[in-house]
């Protein structure tokens, strides 16, 4: 089986889609809530892919991100104690798999199609993502899983399984003020990493009426849109690699009314 460290994967980023070219690679992002309604529980749709395609030399790979940073629409409110907590450590992902985390605690699920064709291809699991390697040599393309959880102490469980490679976990912090933000951070890199290359995650409507786990703005502003934010920070270009800025910031609209 292929390990991929942790430091081997570029995961996570964030969600009408916008394309903007930095340098050379290009990002496509697109996030809105299930509900248009102002101060209701909601759910949040995620999508995000991204192309580099004068980095011929890499397989076409983006850039590799360091760090992932997704805020929403001032006025949200994620309450994470609207739903039970995973406090799984590595160790018992390594040895349970999902079953690690309490089946209450998962936060979404995955949208009906995979990023992969083949033997390999599955699209079973909470998300769906496709990474692209930087060697040749190597398949293009791995279709991965992804299990979504609500961790303790102002966290989120990304449960990864890329076919064919063993597990990774990343747990991404929250900031759950007037604001709130997800920090993703992605350690470390190697030579032949993996980087995302297409992401698919969908948060349910999760908690109750009173007590909703995501809740959209008290007011929806004369735009009539909410707006996501997300800041991709990039590391330094590697050799043979295209130059690219050190930061990449979307924005998205969500409609309201």
């Amino acid at each position: 089986m292929r390990k991929l460290l942790i430091g081997c994967l570029v995961a996570v980023a964030a969600l009408g889609i916008t394309a903007v070219a930095l340098a050379v690679t290009v990002q496509n992002y697109k996030q809105t809530f299930s509900s248009k309604k102002p101060g209701k529980p909601s759910g949040s749709v995620f999508h995000a892919n991204s192309n580099d395609s004068a980095n011929t030399s890499n397989n076409q790979q983006p850039a590799a991100a360091k760090e992932v940073d997704i805020i929403f629409p001032k006025g949200s409110a994620v309450d994470q104690k609207a739903i039970p907590t995973c406090s799984a450590s590595d160790q018992d992902f390594s040895s349970k798999g999902q079953a690690a985390c309490p089946s209450k605690s998962q936060i979404g699920h995955q949208k009906p199609k995979c990023h992969a064709s083949g033997a390999q291809a599955n699209c079973s699991g909470h998300a769906s993502l496709r990474l692209r390697f930087g060697n040749k040599g190597s398949a293009a393309d791995i279709a991965a899983r992804i299990y979504a959880f609500n961790g303790k102490n102002k966290t989120l469980i990304l449960y990864i399984v890329p076919n064919g490679a063993n597990p990774i976990v990343l747990r991404p912090k929250i900031k759950t003020g007037k604001t709130p933000k997800i920090i993703t951070k992605i350690p470390g890199i190697c030579t032949g990493e993996a980087r995302l290359d297409d992401l698919d995650l969908t948060i349910d409507k999760l908690g109750s009426k009173t007590k909703p786990y995501l809740k959209t703005p008290p007011t929806c502003p004369s735009s009539k849109k909410w707006v996501f934010k997300a800041t991709w920070h990039y590391r330094p270009a590697t050799s043979g690699e295209p130059p690219q800025p050190a930061t990449d910031t979307k924005t998205n609209n969500s409609p309201c009314k």
